[in-house]
Order: C-alpha cells, then sequence, then structure tokens
C-alpha cells in the first residue's frame, strides 16, 4: 500500500492520507479506476478489499493512529449485504475510530436506485464512517441529491480533469456549478491530481478546500509517510463549506510563489 496526503489549501495542514495500490516498478501507479475494474472483471474484488484493510490498519501502526485515511470502495461491495457488517468487524479488531475513515466511490454510481447500497452506506454512517464521490464534476446530468440525502456523502473529490484546466473560461464555469452543488448542501470539495503550484494556487482561489496531488507530495509508503508527517499540522476531517483559501499562506508552506507557473 501506498499513501497521498489530501490538505486543507488554507493552512497546509494534513487532513487525512489516501491508501491506494500501487506498482513500485511504474512512478505514477494504477489508477483507481483500472486496478478496481480489474478487480471487478476477475471476480476477486473482495479479496483485494480485505487485504486493503488489513495491510492500511497494520500501516496505521507506522504513520500514526491519529491520521485520518481514505481508500476507493468498489460499487461491487457495496451492493454485497454482508459488506457492511464485514468491514465494521475487520476495522474494530483494530480499535479504530471509525470518524477517521472515508470510503471514496467513483462518480457514477447510481446510488438512489439500489436498496441495498443504501442501506449498507446507512450502517456505515451510524458508525460515523464519511463517503466522497471521487472524480466529481465531468457529467453533472445524471447527479440528484438523493446521493447525498440518503447516502451520508459529505464530500466532493473534482475530477482531475477540472483541476487540469483551471483558468479556461467554460471549465472555470464548470468548477463554479460543482463548488455551488457542494455549498447547497454543504460538503467538502478536494482538488485532485493538483500537479503543479499554479494549479494548487487556483483550485484554493476557486473555493476548494482541499487538494492532493504532486504539488503537494508523491505517494509513498507507510514508512516515507511517517517520515514526512513529522513536521506537518493534522486537520480533522469534517464537513462544511467550501471556503475562499488564503493562497499565499498555502503556497509559502510548500515554499512556492504565489506567480508560480507550470514547472
Amino acid at each position: 500500500m501506498h499513501y497521498q496526503p489530501i490538505i486543507e489549501i488554507a493552512s497546509g495542514d494534513v487532513s487525512r492520507v489516501e491508501a491506494f495500490c500501487r506498482s513500485d516498478d511504474d512512478d505514477r501507479g494504477f489508477t483507481a479506476t483500472t486496478f478496481i475494474a480489474n478487480a471487478e472483471g476477475g471476480g476477486f474484488i473482495a479479496a483485494v478489499t480485505s487485504k486493503a484493510v488489513e495491510l492500511v490498519l497494520a500501516d496505521r501502526e507506522i504513520f500514526g493512529k491519529t491520521i485520518a485515511f481514505s481508500y476507493n470502495l468498489s460499487e461491487t461491495s457495496l451492493r454485497q449485504a454482508e459488506f457492511s457488517a464485514w468491514f465494521l468487524r475487520a476495522s474494530s479488531r483494530s480499535h479504530i475510530d471509525f470518524s477517521k475513515i472515508t470510503l471514496e466511490i467513483r462518480d457514477g454510481i447510481q446510488m438512489r436506485n439500489d436498496r441495498t447500497t443504501l442501506d449498507s452506506m446507512e450502517r456505515l454512517r451510524a458508525r460515523g464512517i464519511r463517503f466522497s464521490i471521487d472524480g466529481f464534476g465531468l457529467d453533472l446530468s445524471h447527479w440528484s441529491h438523493v446521493e447525498v440525502a440518503h447516502s451520508g456523502v459529505v464530500e466532493l473529490k473534482v475530477h482531475g480533469d477540472l483541476v487540469a484546466n483551471l483558468g479556461k473560461s467554460g471549465n472555470d464555469i464548470l468548477m463554479q456549478s460543482v463548488l455551488d452543488i457542494a455549498s447547497r448542501f454543504e460538503l467538502d470539495v478536494v482538488a485532485k491530481n493538483v500537479e503543479t503550484p499554479r494549479q494548487l494556487a487556483l483550485a484554493g482561489a476557486a473555493g476548494c478546500r482541499y487538494a492532493q496531488g504532486y504539488a503537494i507530495a508523491r505517494p509513498m509508503s507507510a514508512t516515507d509517510l511517517a517520515d514526512w508527517l513529522e513536521t506537518r499540522s493534522i486537520v480533522p476531517c469534517r464537513a462544511g463549506r467550501p471556503m475562499v483559501s488564503n493562497i499565499a499562506k498555502a503556497l509559502n508552506f510548500f515554499g512556492l510563489r504565489a506567480n508560480a507557473r507550470n514547472d
């Protein structure tokens, strides 16, 4: 397992880390979408999820039990009636505070029409587990407030393509639509795949509260993460209205200039 920090843009403080499977001989690793799709197609997603939970909970002994974390969850897992009970049992063995867990589900999963999925999410939410919609924003036509109202979603992770094209008028309008949705439903917003100082600045200026990507830190092992975290402050995960960030302060935290370009 490897881990990538998610920071609060205004302060530079760490909100949580995302855990995911990564190939050591591939600098960029597998995308969550590709990896999960292959696991689902091969019929071994349950085994992958089980092993991932085991490894992440064990790694917390290395990078710290106070750190909140998240990882991608497959649609197949959510639709298994026994999944929520299994997940709670597996997590309980590490005596974890469930509020430190965020389960990320891919945008496009139509939760409102699947009672088993909603029931699973409700049982997990009742124990304090958070849900995030990953890759949100490219197609708003299928989205419904029911997805939030009945599932416990507290966060939107903005699709990387929107983040990469910030500063372009049409793209900025779409980003504003995402932020308007988040504001109306009091959801946190994470700009993902932030790869340059300029993107970090633009994401904060647009109103994204949190950010994740190479401009902040590359994915790393649990041991490297522990070292990386030594000089960082930690802020709790929380749901709330997006805020306009102090970009100069955020960039200064990473030793960057506010007028930095793609470099």
